[in-house]
């Protein structure tokens, strides 16, 4: 994880930012994160994104990820992570697919979240497969 957190940190200097205005994909697989304020760090310098993978990380709250999300963002793949707040889950309008494939979220907690979640955003098409 420290190498984690200094890989974020060197990308996010000034030298980088500028190359990464224009990214459209990030994907930061079974990295070992947990705290979310390392993904603002670096989704702070693009606003381009369209695909951004979290995917088999140790994120347990995704309250704070709502705030960081690029405002262009089609796909959101949170697969692998045993979250624990998902009603706390707010993605911009201009999110089309999330994935929550094997999540370690008991089934009874995500049924309950699908259906509030597509109340709330009923464009947003969801793939979830191999439920805790």
């Amino acid at each position: 994880l420290r190498d984690f957190n200094r890989f974020i940190s060197q990308l996010v200097d000034n030298h980088v930012r500028e190359h990464m205005a224009d990214m459209r994909v990030v994907t930061l697989v079974n990295s070992g994160i947990r705290d979310l304020e390392l993904v603002n760090q670096l989704l702070s310098t693009t606003s381009n994104v369209v695909f951004l993978s979290l995917a088999d990380n140790e994120i347990t709250h995704v309250g704070s990820l709502g705030r960081m999300l690029p405002p262009h963002l089609k796909i959101l793949d949170l697969s692998g992570n045993p979250i624990m707040d998902l009603d706390n889950l707010v993605v911009p309008a201009s999110l089309e697919l999330l994935i929550l494939n094997s999540s370690k979220i008991p089934e009874e907690e995500l049924t309950g979240f699908l259906v509030r979640f597509r109340r709330r955003y009923p464009r947003v098409n969801v793939v979830v497969t191999d439920v805790a």
